[in-house]
């Protein structure tokens, strides 16, 4: 189990190599907080192609990755169904960019928020 955290967001991902994804990988468990309340919980597959070579799945970037790309889902789903993120507000981002169609949008830049192996 590892945890990462971004802003006042506890990110917890757990590597679970029993059962495997179609990519011949398993898949990592993750939960995210907001001051100590779970706001999210889903499964995240690797990459197919893996974290790049000799870069094991359950190695600390293999974590940071994984903890970025939960956020994303995260933030997803609740703009999906409409409903205020409490994560958006949470996290640390490089750069924010609003789009929108309609209506604003937040959309981070996942690859650019900042993640931290301990508690800041």
């Amino acid at each position: 189990m590892a945890k990462r955290y971004s802003g006042n967001a506890t990110i917890r991902l757990t590597y679970d190599d029993s059962v495997q994804s179609i990519n011949g990988a398993g898949f990592y468990r993750v939960t995210i907080a907001v001051a100590g309340r779970s706001v999210w919980s889903g499964i995240v597959n690797p990459a197919p192609a893996g974290f790049g070579p000799g870069i094991a799945y359950d190695s600390p970037l293999a974590y940071d990755d994984t903890a970025r790309a939960a956020l994303g889902f995260a933030v997803a789903e609740y703009e999906e169904r409409r409903e205020s993120c409490p994560i958006v507000d949470e996290m640390e981002s490089v750069e924010m960019k609003h789009e929108g169609s309609g209506g604003v949008r937040n959309t981070m830049i996942f690859d650019q928020v900042k993640i931290a192996r301990v508690k800041p």
